[in-house]
């Protein structure tokens, strides 16, 4: 009976999350999604030089002639149009359908999927979970206690909302990330490294994790991912050619040396731009627009630092945990490490870590790491964050926020994992 009302708990939650977020961005012009529809767009239609930015550029305001006519002619008369900044496999792959529908339509299909990868996530928090408090020989919470959370974390928080409102493919990217994580806490190396690899595939971020590959000796998953994205990766040159790839790599070199300054970003990167100015005597503290500014050889050796003794200090503090809760801790700290050490370290690329975290409702969790983390998700909720946007500190002092509430947050998941004994 008691897992009878679970499960019909879990299903109104769900109902309601979904029929609030198909209210909500059903229909929209989700900006960031569209820089894909206009790459595939255009590639498809052979102009496979207007499938990049030149010189791998960002262009908010500076987009391609062709990319302002295609979006006027479909009523979007805005100059805020990204680039284009993924692998461009996925224009050979997406053209027919771009060149088949309106932008609207193909939102609306990734809508679908985006909804897709959070269910699938919550499931997975919820799978992991049970692993971990298995482990520890206890039962973990019901499933609508994921359900609540995982909702909460998509819909109502600033990276979850921000997600969704700007058409991120990050989220689908983060359910094959956290997907890949479970097959590996499973034993399951081959398909664990398998899907790491189609991930990296669509964003190249995922390739970090393969640290955690590495840091538990699970040489078939990463022989298994360097092969199938190899694979994946000779299928793109294939179809798209080695002049879009040179473009690719362009655009990547162009982002590793100039730091993003946005109200939006969560990185070392910003925080070290901004300390370095208030070092020269620049105080400033708002940010009109997101900019990229010329990295100085102390925001990139700052950086690489804290990522090479970040990583370190992973290994070394989780070495002698259980294995379950092992993996799970690595996976979730390396990810965060590396988003925060990102030339793009954006606010929406919390989501994941914080559908992570659900994972820790298997741990035995004291009140006051179960306080913060109930804090952490208190000051990342959409009023707080729509708060700050309006203060006379929002920018940096927003930057400064959610970096923050990403540390907090991380020491004290590794301290809970720390005291566990599996």
């Amino acid at each position: 009976m008691r897992d009878n009302k679970d499960k019909a708990l879990s299903f109104a939650i769900v109902c309601i999350f979904v029929v609030w977020t198909v209210k909500i961005y059903w229909g929209n012009w989700p900006v960031d999604l569209s820089a894909l529809y206009f790459a595939a767009y255009f590639f498809d239609a052979g102009a496979y030089e207007l499938v990049y930015a030149p010189d791998g550029q960002a262009f908010w305001r500076q987009a391609h002639l062709e990319w302002r006519e295609l979006a006027h002619s479909q009523g979007y008369y805005s100059d805020l149009i990204p680039a284009y900044i993924y692998p461009p496999l996925w224009t050979a792959l997406l053209g027919p359908v771009a060149r088949a529908v309106d932008f609207v339509s193909f939102a609306n299909a990734f809508f679908v999927l985006f909804i897709g990868s959070i269910l699938g996530m919550i499931g997975l928090a919820y799978a992991i979970a049970g692993r971990i408090a298995a482990s520890l020989g206890k039962l973990g919470p019901p499933i609508w206690v994921f359900c609540l959370s995982g909702a909460f974390v998509a819909g109502f928080t600033s990276y979850g909302a921000l997600s969704f409102q700007l058409g991120q493919p990050q989220i689908i990217v983060s359910f094959l990330m956290m997907l890949s994580l479970h097959l590996l806490i499973a034993g399951r190396d081959l398909s664990a490294g398998g899907v790491l690899a189609l991930a990296a595939a669509i964003k190249l971020m995922p390739t970090m994790l393969v640290i955690v590959f590495v840091f538990e000796r699970r040489w078939r998953a990463l022989f298994w991912f360097l092969g199938i994205g190899g694979a994946l990766g000779l299928l793109s040159i294939f179809l798209c050619g080695w002049p879009l790839h040179q473009a690719l790599l362009v655009r990547i070199d162009y982002l590793g040396n100039h730091v993003s300054v946005s109200r939006l970003s969560t990185g070392f990167e910003t925080l070290a731009y901004h300390l370095e100015n208030l070092w020269h005597g620049f105080v400033f503290w708002d940010i009109s627009g997101p900019s990229k500014e010329p990295k100085s050889a102390f925001v990139s050796l700052f950086g690489r630092a804290v990522l090479f003794f970040g990583l370190v200090g992973v290994w070394w503090t989780t070495r002698e945990i259980g294995q379950s809760i092992r993996i799970w801790l690595r996976f979730t700290l390396v990810l965060a490490l590396v988003n925060a050490t990102s030339p793009l370290a954006w606010l929406h690329y919390m989501l994941l870590p914080a559908m992570l975290a659900l994972v820790a409702y298997g741990l035995i969790v004291p009140q006051i790491p179960g306080i913060v983390l109930f804090a952490m998700a208190v000051l990342t909720s959409l009023p707080v964050y729509l708060f700050f946007a309006f203060s006379p500190i929002a920018g940096f002092g927003e930057v400064y926020l959610h970096f923050s509430l990403l540390v907090v947050t991380c020491i004290t998941l590794l301290q809970l994992g720390r005291n566990q004994r599996e």
